[in-house]
């Protein structure tokens, strides 16, 4: 299990992207979205347009404004 937390310093509108890139030589194998995982949001973002693995980043859009 992983956890991210971001305070960020501008604002986020609906549709942005917040990515997590993992070196490849740490972690060899991710965990994929809706098949291995969940992804979760909590805090100031209570839900996310999607979430993907590309390549080794996560991917998540959000669906409302921070």
């Amino acid at each position: 299990k992983y956890e991210f937390k971001f305070i960020l310093t501008n604002e986020l509108l609906a549709g942005g992207e917040i990515s997590i890139t993992f070196p490849k030589e740490f972690y060899p194998k991710l965990p994929v979205p809706e098949i291995d995982c969940r992804c979760n949001v909590t805090g100031a973002l209570s839900s996310f347009k999607s979430c993907k693995l590309w390549d080794y980043t996560y991917i998540m859009i959000t669906d409302e404004r921070y």
